[in-house]
């Protein structure tokens, strides 16, 4: 009736049992340690949308005392509001602030004379002394070319160099949102 087929060796019983646990082992090791663990399976990442916006601004009750600041004593310092003292000025993402100054005040003293567009070809090809002159083009609103050659264009004035004088005590505000859309 019934017939009871005994394997013997390799398909005992006993290695059988110990193939199964062993797989049922290292597939537990794998979900739990590598899939869970390892690889944050519990979690859903998504790339955050923000924006952050940074704002110079100056303290409440601020009253400047140029005598306060040593590097006023020992150069001279001006006083600029926070908007001024940013670069570029008119951008939020990003913010250089300016502490040390150097204005120059120049002139031009190269004069324009102006050629048909024909002669100014010919004329520069003669030139090949750049060390001495340089020549300097643009076009006028009558098509003509505007050719100035000289060995200076612009003539320095004065030139001033200055502090921004309590700087050092303006605050920084970083104005910051963020949101993932997925998650709303």
């Amino acid at each position: 009736m019934f017939m009871i087929v005994q394997f013997k060796g390799l398909f005992s019983s006993r290695n059988l049992g110990l193939l199964y646990w062993t797989l049922t082992l290292l597939t537990v090791l794998y979900v739990f340690i590598y899939e869970i663990v390892i690889q944050k399976g519990y979690l859903e990442y998504e790339a955050p949308v923000g924006h952050a916006r940074v704002r110079l601004k100056l303290p409440k009750g601020f009253t400047l005392d140029a005598e306060r600041y040593a590097y006023c004593l020992e150069a001279p310092c001006q006083m600029w509001d926070p908007t001024d003292a940013v670069y570029p000025q008119g951008t939020e993402e990003s913010l250089s602030i300016t502490t040390f100054i150097k204005e120059s005040s120049q002139r031009r003293t190269c004069a324009t004379e102006a050629l048909p567009a024909q002669d100014a070809d010919a004329n520069d090809s003669d030139d090949h002394d750049h060390s001495v002159r340089s020549s300097y083009r643009s076009i006028s609103a009558d098509n003509s070319i505007n050719v100035t050659r000289c060995s200076k264009v612009y003539s320095t004035l004065r030139t001033a160099a200055f502090h921004l004088a309590g700087v050092e005590d303006f605050q920084l505000n970083v104005e910051h949102s963020m949101q993932c859309p997925r998650f709303l």
